[in-house]
């Protein structure tokens, strides 16, 4: 997967920039066209390979980026959530997880998909308390930033419905 990853950005870069025509490199005569994700790693990959040149330690750095921010909207969330020991610890372990770990450096969606995840929870939970509208906004921008990046994030929905059920009952459902 990562390798496939890495040679759309590299098509990207040299093939043209359309985000929505990635090529893969398996393609036989054809022109390649893959059926994948919303691909904007390996977009933002080959921008920077057009800048850089093709430096496969490029596509690390910027999911070694997005991994720290990660870490940082979990503690923000998990701050929002719990007192401060307990917003330690979990942050600890989220820290030292082998999942967090391997997913901070690998090619694949799964990083982006988790950091707009926390962020979507992040936002949801503040529009709830203060009911600000950008912050409605963000959360809304973030889950479908999720969903694009990696399907199954679709669960998310069911986590928002629970805290919107929480906090205002069912008939927060009925409220656009």
């Amino acid at each position: 997967r990562e390798s496939d990853y890495a040679a759309v950005a590299r098509n990207f870069a040299r093939e043209g920039m359309n985000i929505l025509r990635p090529r893969i490199d398996w393609r036989g005569a054809g022109p390649g066209y893959a059926e994948m994700e919303f691909p904007i790693i390996p977009w933002t990959m080959a921008a920077f390979y057009r800048m850089f040149g093709i430096h496969e330690e490029i596509g690390r750095a910027i999911l070694w980026l997005v991994s720290l921010l990660t870490l940082l909207a979990f503690f923000a969330l998990a701050r929002r959530l719990l007192p401060t020991p307990a917003a330690t610890a979990a942050s600890l372990f989220f820290v030292l997880s082998p999942l967090a770990v391997r997913v901070s450096n690998s090619l694949q969606p799964e990083g982006l998909m988790l950091l707009l995840l926390l962020v979507s929870v992040h936002f949801f939970l503040r529009w709830l308390d203060r009911g600000a509208r950008p912050d409605y906004w963000i959360s809304l921008l973030a889950t479908a930033g999720a969903i694009m990046v990696k399907a199954p994030a679709a669960h998310i929905g069911l986590v928002l419905a629970a805290f919107l059920i929480a906090k205002k009952g069912f008939r927060g459902l009925r409220r656009a």
